[in-house]
């Protein structure tokens, strides 16, 4: 007897299944539950008598259990969907209220995986509650549980200053006398309570820096609300004298939103010592007088030294020091160079405030001379590298004379003692001879001495063959500066072998970097394409003698007998096969390697098709 094929099961529908099906087709109600225990039905049997398929419309049957394709089911097979508890609060809502909503809800945060969403608690909050005491109850609830969450306090800070924009089933009237009946002072909310809490788990500054924004918007907010002129000027007066005790008086005595939130931003940049606020608050502060604009930017290079590395704060302070120059009188100025003395932009607005105001070219120069010798030394390198460059472009613009030029720079190289404070001066002076004095034996001299003191820059030889090779137009003398760069840096190599597999490989690509600069200058000095074959054979010869083990190396090598000549991808891939068999590098070379071959016929593939297309056009090509 044939078997009856198993009936399916589809009638299972999810309620969003059976609200977008079509109404038309007839859904069927599944089996009971005493026909699946016997297993099988007759073949007579049919499911047309069943009644149709509907929506759930409670998520338990009268006995209390789920019944399929409803929302408690869908909650209990994913208990950790988010989305699917939302929903299902959703549609209690919608059939039995709000209650029901927030039962839910309040059941599925009851679960140790759920208890941290944030959503679930914004949700609980702001759409399931019918009064605004109750919903601030809830988010204190949550900010307890929660104290690092910056999205709940966010919300605990609208629902006590702007109800009626976030609360949805509270009524309107209820709000307003909520927003009324609110009384905390700003300064009670984001410092003793949030800015406490924050401190009290260790949170990090980026943390306590987001406080000190959102208070600032929100007092932002304040300003432009809809309530009554004498309600908001109130509000804003109290935030002021809240404020006053850290901030200029300028700022606290102002009654503008705007400029009391520049105050915040100030607060906080002082009790945090903020870069980042620091920054927020010179972007805004326009309102601010001149006297207080120089204080705050000293005040700010004082406090937070990592300030003065930061693009945009280099610019403004440059752009303002030079403003200075021309308004201020050379005592404000003095005390101002004397406050940083190892900041050579400090010196340079000084010396330009002289050349301007007092035509005095001499105590200009007198000027920078000191700086050179008692503030050079102390001086950071990024600092160093720009006062150099300022000098010798200054210098060089006025006077016209080398020998002045090349003074300042041997004056600078006796001063400074830090190594990246005389590698940035190498590197300015080399910038001015090469392309403003355009000296090539200057140039070399600066090489000499510079790879003297710091023979392991491979950056610096390459850049000196690079000099012989585009500028000089001297390709030999570029081999033989790589030369000795290769066989130095090879020794330390072999010599001196580093621990760290990071180094080592950091000195192996500056190896490998060097030898491409050398093959390229031996290039440069061939004048047919087998004298270039044979610059390149020789130079892989040499480093497959040195460096066996390196797998850049032998995959180079192995890419150019690749495409040398017939036959070229054959010799290719037995030296790989080889160098696999001798060589025991680690797996993961291994699968490099491997992705490599496979790469070298793809590419031969490609190119020899192109080569037989060529080929074949200039057969058929009549004109030849």
């Amino acid at each position: 007897m044939r078997r009856q094929r198993p009936r399916s099961l589809s009638v299972y529908k999810r309620p969003y299944m059976l609200a977008t099906g079509n109404a038309s087709k007839q859904e069927k109600r599944p089996p009971s539950g005493s026909a699946f225990e016997r297993g099988r039905r007759k073949r007579s049997t049919t499911y047309t008598s069943r009644t149709k398929l509907r929506k759930p419309e409670s998520p338990t049957d009268e006995s209390g259990t789920a019944e399929p394709g409803s929302w408690a089911s869908l909650v209990k097979s994913r208990p950790g969907s988010v989305a699917l508890w939302l929903k299902y609060a959703e549609s209690e809502a919608q059939k039995r209220g709000p209650e029901a909503g927030r039962e839910v809800l309040e059941q599925a945060l009851q679960s140790r995986d759920l208890y941290r969403q944030e959503a679930l608690w914004r949700a609980l909050a702001t759409k399931y509650q019918t009064c605004y005491e109750a919903a601030l109850k809830k988010i204190r609830q949550a900010i307890q549980l929660l104290p690092r969450s910056a999205s709940l306090w966010e919300l605990y800070t609208e629902l006590r200053y702007f109800p009626s924009e976030v609360l949805v089933r509270c009524p309107l009237d209820e709000c307003s006398d909520a927003d009324d009946r609110t009384q905390v002072p700003l300064f009670v909310h984001f410092e003793q309570e949030w800015l406490t809490a924050l401190q009290e788990t260790h949170a990090s500054l980026e943390e306590k820096e987001h406080v000190y924004l959102i208070w600032a918007a929100t007092l932002r907010r304040l300003q432009n609300t809809q309530a009554s002129p004498c309600s908001r000027a109130e509000n804003l007066e109290t935030a002021a004298r809240d404020i006053s005790e850290k901030t200029i008086d300028a700022v606290a005595r102002a009654s503008s939103g705007e400029t009391i939130a520049h105050a915040v931003l100030l607060r906080g940049a002082r009790c945090l010592r903020s870069a980042r606020l620091w920054k927020y608050f010179l972007e805004s502060a326009a309102t601010l007088s001149g006297n207080d604009d120089l204080a705050l930017l000293e005040e700010a290079m004082c406090s937070v030294p990592p300030l003065r590395n930061d693009s945009w704060f280099c610019d403004v302070l440059r752009a303002r020091r030079e403003r200075w120059a021309l308004e201020r009188d050379t005592r404000t100025l003095a005390s101002h160079v004397e406050r940083f003395p190892t900041d050579p932009e400090a010196w340079l607005m000084f010396a330009e405030h002289y050349r301007s105001v007092y035509a005095d070219e001499t105590q200009a120069e007198a000027i920078l001379l000191t700086f050179l010798q008692y503030g050079f030394s102390q001086a950071p390198g990024n600092s160093v590298a720009r006062f150099i460059a300022t000098l010798l472009d200054q210098s060089w613009s006025r006077t016209r004379s080398l020998a002045r030029v090349r003074a300042f720079q041997e004056s600078a190289l006796a001063c400074a003692s830090d190594r990246a404070a005389r590698d940035a001066i190498f590197r300015e002076s080399l910038r001015f001879e090469r392309y403003k004095a355009v000296c090539l034996e200057r140039c070399r001299e600066l090489f000499r001495r510079w790879l003297a003191e710091a023979p392991h820059l491979a950056s610096v030889w390459a850049s000196w063959a690079q000099l012989e090779r585009e500028v000089a137009k001297v390709p030999a003398n570029a081999v033989l500066v790589l030369q000795v760069a290769v066989d130095l840096f090879h020794e330390a190599f072999e010599l001196h072998p580093s621990g760290d597999a990071m180094c080592r490989q950091r000195q192996m690509l500056q190896i490998l970097a060097l030898w491409r600069s050398l093959i390229d200058s031996r290039l440069a000095e061939c004048s047919d394409p087998q004298q270039q074959q044979d610059a390149l054979r020789s130079a892989y010869r040499v480093l497959l003698n040195r460096y066996s083990n390196s797998l850049a190396v032998v995959c180079s090598y192995a890419a150019l007998e690749a495409f040398t000549g017939e036959g070229g991808l054959d010799s290719a891939l037995e030296f790989l096969r080889q160098r696999r068999l001798e060589e025991h590098w680690p797996p993961e070379d291994q699968l490099r390697l491997t992705e490599f071959v496979a790469a070298l016929r793809r590419t031969h593939a490609a190119v020899s098709r192109r080569i037989r297309a060529r080929l074949w056009q200039d057969i058929r090509d009549p004109s030849d």
